[in-house]
């Protein structure tokens, strides 16, 4: 999978799920969890997705929980 891939994978994943911990998505992408957090700071740098603290955990979710298209 390129990074194009990756990232789309991860916005329709929780385009689907709403809100995921890294480690579920990496868990359904079958892909580490190293890669997931480095293309959700991508994503999150970029302004697509959002997260959400609710100590000790981190939710990933689309901006605005709005559809996203490209």
């Amino acid at each position: 999978m390129n990074e194009i891939e990756i990232k789309d994978r991860i916005i329709q994943l929780l385009n689907q799920q709403g809100k995921m911990f890294s480690k579920d998505i990496a868990k359904k992408l079958n892909i580490s969890p190293a890669t997931v957090s480095k293309y959700l700071g991508i994503l999150h740098a970029e302004g697509k997705v959002s997260k959400s603290e609710q100590r000790p955990y981190i939710f990933w979710h689309l901006k605005d929980n709005g559809k996203q298209t490209n």
